[in-house]
C-alpha cells in the first residue's frame, strides 16, 4: 500500500557516493515534521479529502514535491530534501 500512495521521484539513495541526503537535512526537523503531520491529521475521518489536498493533480500518489508544498502551506518550513526524507 505504501508504494501506491507515495512515489520517490529521485534516484535511489546511494550510501557510497554523493547521491544521498546525509548532511543535507536535519534529522530532528524531519522527525518533528512527521510528528506534526500525524498530529494534524490524527483525528480526521475523511481521508479522501485530505489525500486530494496532497495530490491536487489526482495522480493517485503523493510525491516529495506535493509534500513539500503542503508542509510549507501548514507552516512547517520544509526543504525539498526534507520532504524527500519523509516520503
Amino acid at each position: 500500500m505504501h508504494e501506491r500512495l507515495f512515489r520517490n521521484q529521485t534516484k535511489s539513495v546511494n550510501t557510497n557516493g554523493g547521491n544521498n541526503l546525509v548532511g543535507r537535512v536535519d534529522e530532528y526537523k524531519v522527525r518533528d515534521a512527521r510528528k506534526a503531520f500525524r498530529r494534524r491529521y490524527a483525528s480526521r475521518t475523511n481521508l479522501d479529502k485530505i489525500f486530494s489536498q496532497y495530490d491536487p493533480e489526482s495522480k493517485g500518489f503523493v510525491t516529495a514535491h506535493d509534500l513539500h508544498k503542503q508542509g510549507n502551506k501548514i507552516g512547517l518550513g520544509l526543504s525539498l530534501d526534507e520532504a524527500q526524507c519523509l516520503v
